[in-house]
């Protein structure tokens, strides 16, 4: 196992992370400080699901290279039904604090194909290593949407996440690969690690496959 440190030695780590869910029914209001992010339809209208990570303090060994990645979220217990596609969002200009349905930015071209969210407790993840990539050649500031592909068609139905905030088993996260000088394939474990504004460290390992 190889841990990565920047050039002070502290483990590698992410900052100003935010995780949000936005509304159609209630259009101003915030849910930032939520305990579960939700994406589907309730109470006849869509909600989403939007975050952020930032990759610039992602320090690679020597003779590596950024790979891509893949996107994971865990459902709390309970039943789920949910058929999810990441997007891309290239306005990076958002809060978990302020973001609403009213204000969200705009969402791009799906980056990655549609997962079936149906059990509690279980990891989903969705592959978006192409828009990593050219994140992590441009501001490394990484925002997505996830967005249910019935969202407007009834009935109710919604997958729930747990986010960054209580949970810290369960946090989101981005699995980030690494390709090694030897051929080799690496993985990086890049976690949420605490709301916006708040500069505690944690620790992620690069692991050997």
């Amino acid at each position: 196992t190889i841990t990565v440190s920047d050039e002070f030695g502290w483990p590698l780590s992410l900052s100003e992370i935010d995780d949000s869910l936005v509304w159609r029914k209630y259009p101003d209001n915030k849910y930032g400080d939520n305990d579960y992010l939700r994406v589907g339809r309730s109470e006849d209208n869509p909600m989403r699901i939007f975050l952020k990570f930032d990759l610039r303090g992602v320090s690679l060994p020597e003779g590596s290279k950024f790979a891509g990645g893949t996107l994971l979220l865990r459902t709390s217990p309970g039943w789920h039904e949910a058929n999810v596609r990441c997007y891309r969002v290239d306005n990076d200009n958002w809060s978990e604090n302020t973001i609403t349905w009213g204000n969200m930015p705009q969402e791009g071209e799906p980056i990655s194909g549609s997962v079936e969210v149906t059990g509690g407790d279980n990891w989903y993840e969705w592959a978006i290593s192409e828009y990593l990539l050219e994140q992590f050649e441009n501001d490394k500031i990484v925002s997505l949407c996830l967005i249910d592909a019935e969202e407007n068609s009834p009935p109710d139905h919604l997958a729930t996440f747990y986010t960054h905030r209580d949970w810290p088993g369960y946090l989101p996260r981005l699995v980030v690969e690494i390709s090694l000088e030897n051929g080799e394939n690496a993985q990086v474990d890049i976690l949420v690690t605490v709301p916006s504004g708040l500069t505690e460290k944690m620790v992620n390992w690069i692991t050997l496959k």
